[in-house]
């Protein structure tokens, strides 16, 4: 096998405000493209993205943070014939502007034919973003802690994110007909049951309103964002109440997103290394705190997510 014939997409690009940089092998399917979660993930702060050999020279008075992964699993693909292909995924945004806020900004202002995003870049990107906002000198362990509950967030959220997009492609919003005229094929034919199934597991957990907002969106991305963020800090403000509706996939993959936006408290719990030990704390009304710890020593930056 020989080296990989790097291809680079530049996509949501605002100039001024930010932009999103894939990396991946030219002759494989483009990561993200369909649903195939994150594997052997290493993390790239911004010291360490601003000069990956992979990525384009960053603009003058602008950064970048990013995650490295596979689109198959090591362990499968050895020996097999399942071959895993590398890919980069980095934000790059104007230094001294939040991330995050400047993400969301970019995806209200930017008005593509289709899709600005592909629905399963929704959560690696809300974890690179919110982890920009987070991270303290020298080193700071806050994205080694929560990578593998983003890589789970993905995997758990996916049916609803997907179900979501399809809810606004059959919407009534002036961009879903324009998206529906250059896509016809999108918006016709049943949900797939997993999506059918989120659907009905939102609306019975958090009330019917929300599928109504996305489908009255002129912009999915941004609308898609803040509902998670949302029904995220709606599950910390119930903590400890009893929510028999709500499947255990869906809490355990919301419950991470509102803390990544909460001020540290250095009083509460570590921030536990699974999405179970996450739910205990939710469960008994004690959220973690969003900060991992400060190291002095070795600037190590490659942490796998199997």
């Amino acid at each position: 096998m020989g080296e990989p014939d790097w291809g680079l997409r530049v996509i949501s690009n605002l100039p001024g405000m930010s932009q999103v940089e894939l990396v991946f092998d030219a002759a494989a399917d483009p990561p993200f493209s369909q649903f195939h979660g994150m594997h052997d993930v290493m993390i790239m702060p911004p010291a360490q993205a601003a000069t990956y050999p992979r990525l384009p020279q960053l603009p003058l008075r602008m950064q970048r943070i990013g995650i490295v992964g596979s689109s198959v699993p090591r362990r499968q693909s050895a020996g097999g014939p399942a071959l895993p292909h590398p890919w980069t995924l980095a934000f790059t945004w104007p230094v001294k502007r939040p991330a995050w806020d400047t993400f969301l900004a970019t995806q209200d202002q930017h008005r593509p034919q289709r899709l600005a995003l592909m629905p399963p870049m929704l959560i690696p990107l809300t974890y690179l973003t919110r982890m920009a906002d987070l991270l303290a000198e020298p080193f700071d362990t806050t994205m080694v802690c929560w990578l593998a509950h983003a890589n789970g967030s993905q995997r758990r959220l996916d049916a609803l994110i997907s179900s979501l997009f399809s809810v606004w492609m059959r919407g009534t919003s002036q961009a879903a007909a324009h998206y529906r005229t250059l896509v016809p094929q999108a918006a016709t034919g049943s949900l797939p049951p997993r999506e059918q199934r989120a659907l009905h597991a939102l609306d019975r957990a958090f009330g019917p309103g929300h599928q109504r907002q996305v489908s009255a969106a002129e912009r999915p991305e941004p609308t898609i964002l803040r509902l998670l963020h949302t029904l995220s800090e709606q599950l910390w403000t119930a903590a400890g109440l009893p929510l028999p509706d709500l499947p255990t996939t869906l809490l355990q993959g919301l419950l991470p997103l509102a803390l990544w936006g909460r001020p540290d408290d250095p009083a509460a719990p570590p921030i536990p290394p699974t999405a179970a030990g996450l739910a205990r704390l939710w469960q008994a009304g004690t959220p973690p705190r969003t900060r991992g710890e400060v190291r002095t020593g070795p600037r190590t930056w490659e942490l796998r997510v199997h």
